[in-house]
């Protein structure tokens, strides 16, 4: 009988910790959203003053040669300018899906570790 009470309480124990690694997970995904949601803010800057720029290259002067060098130019950096776009939303979605992954890990561990070596 008391032997069977102090398994009910090592369980209970191993069922608690367990509700804790649970609740510091959850309370750690919006700091992760709340980070990434910060990067997502400055890459949007970055990505609006870089079209920006691309937009308004010009050469003055009315020679032929300088109009398609100032054409040649402003593609270029429209071209640059869509593939810093296509990079930044890319490495935002891999920080995000990391930071969830990073989360469910080392949650999943503390788990593992209550579960194997109980508190007390």
């Amino acid at each position: 009988m008391l032997g069977e009470r102090g398994e009910r309480v090592k369980e209970q124990q191993s069922v608690d910790a367990q509700e804790e690694v649970r609740v510091h997970a959850q309370e750690q995904r919006p700091i992760a959203e709340g980070a990434a949601a910060g990067a997502d803010a400055a890459g949007q800057r970055l990505r609006d003053k870089a079209s920006k720029l691309a937009t308004t290259i010009s050469y003055p002067g009315q020679d032929s040669a300088t109009v398609a060098r100032s054409e040649a130019a402003r593609r270029a950096a429209m071209v640059l300018s869509d593939l810093l776009a296509r990079a930044d939303a890319r490495a935002g979605e891999l920080a995000a899906a990391f930071d969830r992954a990073r989360i469910a890990g080392l949650a999943c561990e503390k788990s593992y570790n209550a579960s194997v070596k109980p508190p007390g």
